[in-house]
């Protein structure tokens, strides 16, 4: 039986990195506003039940949670409050929990890196696999969306839209989306090395040229007279390259290698 992989909000923080938010001393956060006033906000169309939340990464403090998040997650409104970021971290699948980490890292460094007056219209799409409560598996859609900065104009406060696609029956597989409205321009964050079954997917340089080969239609017969290495070797890498990707044959393992960008 696998062992499932455990984790906490600390690995959020570290995805975030030490960030120093300088806000105006006594600053009253009007939250309703705050997400009545956001055009990217009012601009997300949901595509099932859905819930949203506010968090505050200044203080790591789960700000708003509104109604819909028991039905979607099991948790209630109050039980989501006092979890806070444990709560994400508890209801994204553990398998797909690295490869968050990861993209979520990315994003944070390409939002900063932005340009301060663009970054009120950056969001982020994530893709992924949710569990309830009850230990129910799901396809879920985060929209992240940063809704209040300081006076440095570094987001501090994010608004997540949480939301059940299960019924569209979208490939289980993470994926992450940066989006730049002001521009209509959209940015698939790569994670590096794929991941599968909430592993880094590692290929060396031979197993990496035999599975291009037989992407390519090349037999093992072919490709071992190609590479100049005996049929065995080539089929012991082809047999190594099945059990890693958990297929059965070659056409399984080329869709395999297609679907997580390993050509």
């Amino acid at each position: 039986m696998k062992t499932l992989l455990r984790h906490n909000y600390i690995d959020f923080a570290n995805a975030i990195g030490a960030k120093r938010y300088i806000v105006s001393d006594g600053q009253n956060i009007d939250l309703i506003h705050l997400l009545k006033s956001n055009p990217l906000i009012n601009g997300i169309l949901n595509v099932g039940p859905y819930f949203l939340l506010l968090g505050d990464v200044k203080t790591w403090q789960t700000l708003y949670v509104s109604e819909g998040c028991e039905k979607i997650s099991g948790y209630t409104v109050d039980e989501a409050i006092a979890m806070g970021p444990q709560l994400m971290v508890a209801f994204t699948h553990p398998e797909d929990y690295p490869v968050a980490m990861e993209t979520n890292r990315q994003a944070v460094v390409m939002l900063y890196e932005s340009n301060p007056v663009d970054r009120p219209f950056l969001s982020c799409v994530f893709y992924h696999r949710g569990v309830h409560k009850s230990g129910q598996v799901m396809n879920i859609m985060q929209h992240i969306v940063p809704v209040a900065f300081d006076l440095q104009g570094n987001p501090y406060i994010f608004a997540i839209v949480i939301t059940d696609i299960t019924h569209l029956q979208i490939p289980r597989l993470p994926k992450t989306v940066l989006i730049d409205h002001k521009r209509n321009e959209y940015k698939l964050i790569n994670p590096g090395a794929p991941f599968f079954n909430g592993e880094r997917f590692h290929l060396s340089k031979r197993e990496t040229e035999v599975l291009h080969l037989l992407a390519d239609g090349f037999t093992t017969k072919e490709i071992a007279e190609r590479l100049g290495v005996s049929f065995h070797t080539v089929a012991t890498y082809r047999k190594r390259l099945l059990q890693k990707a958990s297929v059965k044959n070659t056409t399984e393992l080329v869709n395999f290698a297609l679907v997580h960008a390993l050509l």
